[in-house]
């Protein structure tokens, strides 16, 4: 019995050795938290994909890779919405003034006050949706 259990034993930590050694991709490691109680040490690896993803996200989220606009420009989004003279507000500086329509955020937040207005009915009190309306249903 001890036999068995020895053979199973190593069979499946050498199954799961195996399988850890194919998870660790690249070279941007994860270093243990010392905060959290942990020791500085290497714990995991990100793939050059999600650290790819992770970078472009932390990037449109911030902004930097948002067009920048100044004063008289006018922005369409993708259901037609026209926005007149979009960096005209008072103190925004043509230095802080980015296009936000083309963000997955804005796509989100539209399609959903789209399906707000279509749930209570008032699809006629807001025209200038009408793509969004469109693209919510």
């Amino acid at each position: 019995m001890k036999k068995v259990f020895l053979v199973l034993a190593l069979a499946m930590s050498a199954q799961f050795a195996s399988a850890e050694m194919t998870l660790l991709p690249s070279s941007h490691p994860i270093y243990g938290d010392p905060a959290k109680g942990m020791e500085t040490t290497i714990i995991g690896y990100i793939s050059n994909v999600e650290w790819d993803r992770a970078l472009n996200e932390s990037a449109s989220r911030s902004g930097q890779k948002l067009p920048v606009i100044g004063g008289g420009v006018d922005i369409t989004d993708e259901a037609g919405v026209v926005y007149k003279n979009a960096c005209s507000q008072e103190g925004v500086s043509r230095h802080q003034c980015v296009v936000l329509t083309g963000t997955k955020k804005y796509h989100e937040d539209m399609i959903t006050m789209a399906r707000n207005i279509i749930a209570s009915g008032a699809e006629s009190a807001f025209p200038r949706f009408s793509g969004w309306f469109k693209l919510a249903k």
